[in-house]
């Protein structure tokens, strides 16, 4: 987990593309005051504009995914430390594994399987979490929260095999194998900051014209790809050393 560069490369880069709209934004400003029609895009330098920035810059940032990105970390960095990727990869692939090991991973692997299981078992009807009241998946409970469910389930599992082969013997071993995977990953939250108000902006100025569900799956993928982009060069580094 050194400190490369490349991490900062999202924050960087959502940076300056939020300045170039802002950038412009002024330039359309400029250039409608020239225009017969006076139509064109809105500007950011402009009172209105100032204003609507300054009053929807909290709303951005609160709006971001936060609390998946926070859980999803805290899982991975479970997953790690707690060392059941590598008995994953143990079991279902050709690395050698130790009986303890081997054992840790089952016991992961029964907690999964069982979570799973209870959440349709203690349903009256299993069949009712794939639909809403209406019939619509969209809206149904498990569309709703999968997400939440697999994180619990994941965590749940991941301190399951870090008991069992030795890697988790206090609260401080867990501790740092969460911090360490967040340490990585803290770039990617400073990237979030300025991710979170590019589809905004781009709305205000007319850049952008889609309906508010599609613009907030947007701003939500911008907030998601620093965390994809160091996971997917931290996942290449990690598969060449193995």
């Amino acid at each position: 987990m050194s400190s490369k560069g490349y991490r900062f490369w999202p924050f960087l880069l959502f940076s300056a593309l939020l300045l170039l709209l802002w950038l412009a934004s002024w330039f359309a400003g400029v250039a409608a005051l020239f225009s017969s029609s006076g139509e064109g895009f809105n500007s950011l330098f402009s009172g209105e504009g100032m204003r609507w920035a300054l009053c929807t810059a909290e709303a951005s940032v609160d709006g971001a995914p936060w609390g998946a990105l926070a859980m999803v970390v805290a899982s991975v960095g479970l997953l790690v430390s707690s060392g059941m990727l590598t008995t994953l990869v143990g079991l279902f692939g050709r690395l050698p594994l130790t009986a303890v090991r081997r054992q840790a991973g089952l016991s992961a692997l029964v907690v999964f399987v069982l979570f799973v299981a209870l959440l349709f078992v203690s349903s009256v009807a299993p069949w009712n979490i794939f639909a809403s009241v209406t019939g619509d998946w969209a809206s149904s409970s498990l569309a709703q929260g999968w997400l939440l469910v697999l994180l619990v389930v994941s965590l749940s599992a991941s301190l399951m095999h870090g008991s069992l082969c030795g890697n988790y013997r206090t609260v401080g071993d867990v501790a740092r194998g969460v911090s360490g995977v967040f340490a990585l990953f803290a770039p990617a939250f400073l990237a979030v900051l300025p991710a979170s108000g590019i589809v905004p902006c781009m709305q205000y100025i007319g850049v952008l014209t889609a309906s508010e569900p599609v613009a907030a799956l947007l701003s939500d993928f911008l907030c998601w790809l620093p965390f994809l982009f160091v996971a997917c060069v931290e996942g290449l580094s990690a598969l060449k050393r193995l």
